[in-house]
């Protein structure tokens, strides 16, 4: 979100959200600034990439001011970036998640402005098997989640990691 305020920060902005479910992660639009206008129109695509698509496409044409999406997900994020390739829409910001190889290319092209959070899985499946280990020894944990941390992906993290 903070990604859309920077390129957008003086302008009202129109934002829509996509997600595979319905979950705690577009709670985060509860507290976008005042000037911006976020679609009512959670889209939710189940998982499928081609209804993700379908749906950014749709959310563009009913909202031709829309000026940023937010993909909740790997799902969401895909669909929203073969949706902005295909419209050639180089005006509307992209926060998505994860880092499908069609992600990469967006944020490879300096035309579009996009980011990703990438979840640290590494991380929380190490955590896992710890906290199942303990389990399996009889331990008993008080602590219910772990904050594995987040890594924001632009183009330039991109190139200073050699991601490719």
């Amino acid at each position: 979100m903070f990604y859309l305020a920077e390129v957008y920060s003086r302008r009202g902005l129109k934002t829509a959200v996509m997600t595979t479910t319905r979950i705690r992660q577009t709670e985060v639009f509860c507290n976008a600034p005042e000037q911006w206008e976020i679609v009512q129109d959670i889209r939710v695509n189940g998982g499928d990439t081609k209804k993700a698509q379908s749906d950014a496409s749709a959310l563009l044409r009913e909202n031709a001011d829309i000026k940023g999406f937010f993909g909740c997900n790997n799902t969401s994020t895909v669909g929203i970036v073969n949706t902005l390739f295909e419209e050639e829409r180089t005006d509307v910001v992209l926060v998505g998640f994860d880092l499908a190889d069609e992600t990469k290319q967006m944020l490879q092209n300096p035309e579009y402005h996009a980011v990703t959070v990438l979840q640290k899985q590494d991380q929380m499946g190490y955590l896992g098997m710890l906290s199942l280990n303990s389990l399996i020894k009889g331990e008993k944990s008080e602590q219910k989640y772990f904050d594995t941390g987040v890594i924001m992906v632009d183009s330039d993290y991109l190139m200073e990691n050699a991601v490719s």
